[in-house]
């Protein structure tokens, strides 16, 4: 964008609060056409009805009114016991008559500057457009996809669950500390407000898809919940979208549910790097590594490699020097010490080596030498949890 036209306009900044209702209301234009309001609408969306919204957004003004705006939210997660930080970016929409002047693109790069404000390690991008991906945002492949159906995933299939007679059954607002509770038994998670929880079940939705927690329980006693896209009781394709407990219990759950089906439908379960993969193989489903709808990207090389150094100590033995040097400069990523070096070109490779690349992609401009082999073979790419919940 020219100086001359960005005169024109005011910001980035985040709206003030008697902004924010026409703010809102470009988001209904651009998003939700046919929505009365975009309250309405954004019940869909659940994140977006958090009480900070809109002071995690930034917007252009032109003449006193929003022409373009971004959304974020944030939220820490552990990975097995290390803090690390992930984003949200959505909502990205500028007001058809102010297209193409760079407006999206000044406020994306706002966004990553606070996000690096924020000591955030990893984006996701809800959208695959050429600006984000000229941000240095890719997709990656941080999922396994299984679909079971009552031919694949029949009782006969369930050799290692069928013993155990689980309950599911829907869960509600009164379950949420049970929820939480389960949650925090896992080795690789989000760290939740427990509104996050109460805005999808009051909205019934997340992502933009109708979705509802099912609480398993054995004996009795709480052991598991999954979180679905769609609902069981109307026969239609369903989708497993986030999970947390006992693994043998939740494949005896998936198990119930799968029964339930009509035969034309299926579950979808997406697993992260997980023993669910592996349990889910045991009884001979196979499943395929995808792509992420949408884009992700590292803030900050050195700093999250920093912060995963107690991660890889844990890792790695036999090594003489347990510390790292680090460097990255014009899309050159190095990693380096007495055992050997990790050298990488270009952003996406790096983020491919960080989370892990689409099946579709080769990492190139890889340079590894010495020990620094067993730094990529044992410890990347890092885990993440499933992402649907948090999606703006």
């Amino acid at each position: 964008m020219a100086v001359n036209d960005r005169d024109e306009y005011e910001g980035p900044r985040t709206p003030r609060e008697n902004e924010w209702e026409a703010v809102a209301e470009l988001g209904r234009s651009i998003f939700f056409k046919d929505a009365a309001s975009y309250w309405e609408a954004a019940r869909s969306w659940p994140m977006v009805l958090q009480p900070n919204v809109r002071q995690n957004m930034l917007t252009m003004f032109k003449d006193g009114q929003p022409v373009s705006t971004i959304g974020r939210l944030e939220r820490d997660i552990l990975v097995h016991g290390h803090r690390l930080r992930m984003g949200f970016i959505g909502g990205v929409c500028t007001h058809p008559d102010h297209r193409g002047k760079g407006l999206a693109s000044t406020i994306l790069a706002a966004m990553m500057r606070q996000f690096h404000h924020d000591d955030v390690d990893f984006v996701y991008i809800s959208g695959t457009r050429s600006l984000y991906f000229g941000a240095g945002a890719n997709h990656v492949a941080i999922e396994t996809r299984f679909v079971l159906d009552k031919n694949n995933f029949g009782p006969d299939k369930q050799t290692f669950s069928k013993s155990l007679d689980v309950q599911l059954r829907p869960a509600n607002l009164e379950d949420i500390d049970t929820l939480v509770a389960i949650a925090e038994r896992e080795g690789v998670r989000f760290i939740r407000p427990r509104k996050d929880f109460e805005l999808v079940m009051e909205n019934k939705h997340c992502g933009g898809q109708p979705c509802e927690f099912h609480l398993i329980k054995l004996r009795e006693i709480p052991v598991g919940y999954l979180l679905l896209r769609g609902r069981v009781e109307h026969n239609e394709n369903l989708k497993l979208i986030e999970f947390a407990g006992d693994r043998l219990c939740l494949l005896s759950a998936l198990g119930k549910i799968v029964q339930r089906l009509s035969d034309s439908a299926s579950l979808e379960v997406n697993v992260p790097g997980d023993l669910l993969i592996k349990l889910l193989h045991s009884a001979g489903v196979q499943g395929n590594l995808v792509k992420t709808g949408g884009t992700m990207k590292v803030i900050d090389f050195c700093r999250t490699m920093r912060k995963l150094l107690p991660y890889f100590r844990e890792r790695l033995t036999g090594w003489t020097c347990l510390d790292l040097n680090l460097a990255a400069g014009k899309e050159r990523y190095v990693a380096w010490n007495e055992e050997g070096i990790l050298e990488l070109d270009g952003e996406s490779n790096m983020l491919w080596t960080l989370l892990s690349k689409p099946p579709d992609a080769q990492i190139e401009g890889l340079k590894v030498t010495g020990r620094m082999r067993e730094l990529i073979e044992l410890c990347l790419p890092v885990p993440v949890p499933l992402l649907y919940l948090n999606m703006i």
